[in-house]
């Protein structure tokens, strides 16, 4: 969900053999500059991009063993409506992990004042109560780079649901 530019596809891939990745991306921006980028991974039949409008996967019912989301969240116009339709696409046992910065950092980013969304671990998982079951959560630091070019510590978290 949410590709962005493509980047992490090769280290995605790298992570297992036998790997296939589906992408879908609301920003026909960034899904032109992913297939452009990872068209070498397209051809060899190892991705596959799509566009999708946010509310409506593009995907047939029960298709993935697994979904995942990264820093994207923000972005999300319906979120419990949105992960009902995850819930659609994943098979029996299926899993999805959402991961992004919570609202303490995300609220210090100047550029995430503006079309972000925040939240907190606890508010994410209120919003697919009916939907699935938290399975696992971790919280990790790191370093980054900031849109001003500064190195920040931040803190991420990773939440994995399965299917109720």
């Amino acid at each position: 969900m949410g590709f962005g530019d493509g980047g992490l596809l090769g280290y995605v891939l790298s992570q297992a053999d036998g790997l296939y990745d589906t992408g879908a991306e609301i920003s026909p921006a960034m899904y032109q500059a992913a297939a452009a980028f990872n068209q070498a991974f397209i051809d060899a039949k190892l991705a596959e991009y799509a566009l999708y409008d946010g509310f409506r996967l593009p995907f047939a019912d029960k298709q993935f063993h697994a979904t995942f989301s990264v820093n994207v969240l923000y972005f999300w116009q319906d979120p419990a409506a949105l992960f009902a339709e995850l819930a659609r696409v994943l098979q029996d046992g299926g899993r999805l992990c959402v991961s992004f910065c919570e609202r303490a950092f995300m609220q210090k980013l100047p550029f995430a004042r503006f079309g972000f969304a925040h939240y907190n671990a606890t508010k994410v998982i209120a919003l697919d109560a009916h939907v699935f079951d938290l399975v696992w959560e971790n919280r990790r630091n790191d370093w980054a780079v900031s849109k001003s070019g500064a190195l920040v510590k931040r803190e991420t978290v990773h939440l994995l649901f399965g299917e109720i």
